[in-house]
């Protein structure tokens, strides 16, 4: 189950990288509504395809392991028993410092040796799809 089934958000087009693997080796998708593909390839004046570059194509290695740990360790299943873990915060602004407060707690963090990321005020955990409820404890 992605972040998008659990909330009911309907995607239209998505892309992934680091998270298929956990950054263990170059692997990346794009995917996108039938409609869309079907629009792209009828319209194409020559034959298309969601090309999604260089560092991350054609690594057949990749995508064998990927899905055969998906599969033998259940991955998907896994992580969608995490996805409340798996969130964000969103941090209240600091008047006249917009998104300071998020940058803040995002280098105090770094210096205790977690990493977040931050959008805005926001901040965005990403921990391994393989992580444990204890682990994120």
């Amino acid at each position: 189950m992605t972040s998008a089934e659990k909330f009911g958000v309907e995607l239209e087009i998505i892309t992934l990288t680091k998270g298929l693997t956990s950054a263990v080796m170059p692997m990346g998708a794009a995917g996108v509504k039938d409609e869309i593909y079907e629009s792209m390839v009828s319209n194409a004046d020559a034959s298309i395809e969601l090309f999604h570059g260089y560092t991350y194509s054609g690594y057949s290695l990749a995508c064998v392991a990927t899905l055969d740990a998906y599969a033998e360790d259940d991955i998907s299943k896994h992580s969608a028993n995490l996805t409340d873990y798996m969130a964000g915060i969103d941090l209240a602004s600091r008047d006249g410092v917009p998104d300071a407060r998020a940058y803040d707690v995002m280098k105090a963090m770094w210096d205790k040796g977690v990493m977040v990321r931050i959008s805005g005020n926001s901040l965005a955990f990403s921990p391994p799809l393989i992580i444990s409820k204890v682990e994120i404890d």
